[in-house]
């Protein structure tokens, strides 16, 4: 069976944050940085973090299942997720690639280099925001209203808190945040319609609330930070 994805032209530019990447890094190191920059995208480090490997797997399909049961139980009208093997690998792949493309350019270079002076908390802002800012022309593009932009967002931001807390949580592992970013695209996508019956309210109340949560085990949980080589008194 067809199937058909509403994403506009703009969307090839989710190649840009490692396009960038690669400049700078290659204007700071040379060519004999790409390489090593390129391989932290694949630096699996399961070592003692198999567990949170695991739930970053399964963090983002729970909230959209969440979600979904949310919107069934207020009458809103949904049809069944129609869930298709052969379509859900190539969208994995699709989704895998774009992963790497962006978190290579975010969490590779950028988080990397404002994260240990700034602290995780606000270079998670300061990225989150600056990644929702860089996603609303392409949802202008779709037609998507301001307010609907707006809830988006929110969803955006505190999406990257969550990133970053897995990102620590797994000795600073671009791959979890790979993970995240392609599995919260393959369940915005597998959802009914392809991602167009999501609820951005309902969406982006979850994961700020998910997102506040992680914000406060920062705060109780100080070791954390020195995965990072982060005080905390930079947080």
């Amino acid at each position: 069976m067809p199937f058909s994805i509403e994403l506009p032209i703009s969307a090839l530019m989710a190649i840009t944050p490692m396009v960038a990447g690669l400049i700078l890094i290659w204007l700071e190191d040379g060519s004999s940085g790409i390489k090593g920059f390129i391989k932290t995208a694949f630096d699996i480090k399961l070592k003692n973090n198999k567990l949170w490997y695991t739930f970053s797997i399964f963090v983002m399909p729970l909230v959209f299942l969440l979600q979904f049961i949310i919107l069934k139980l207020s009458q809103v009208k949904l049809s069944e997720p129609n869930v298709q093997w052969t379509q859900t690998i190539i969208l994995i792949c699709v989704f895998f690639v774009g992963a790497i493309s962006e978190e290579l350019g975010w969490q590779g270079y950028l988080f990397n280099r404002i994260g240990k002076p700034l602290g995780p908390l606000k270079a998670a802002l300061i990225i989150g925001i600056f990644w929702a800012l860089w996603h609303a022309y392409p949802f202008w593009v779709m037609g998507r209203t301001l307010d609907w932009i707006l809830w988006q967002s929110l969803s955006t931001v505190a999406s990257r808190f969550i990133i970053i807390w897995f990102v620590i949580n797994t000795d600073r592992s671009i791959f979890s945040a790979v993970i995240i970013h392609m599995m919260y695209n393959l369940s915005w996508a597998l959802f009914p319609s392809y991602g167009t019956h999501q609820n951005p309210v309902v969406i982006g109340l979850m994961l700020a609330t998910l997102g506040i949560i992680f914000i406060a085990l920062w705060r109780w949980r100080p070791k954390s930070h020195l995965k990072l080589g982060l005080s905390v008194s930079t947080i």
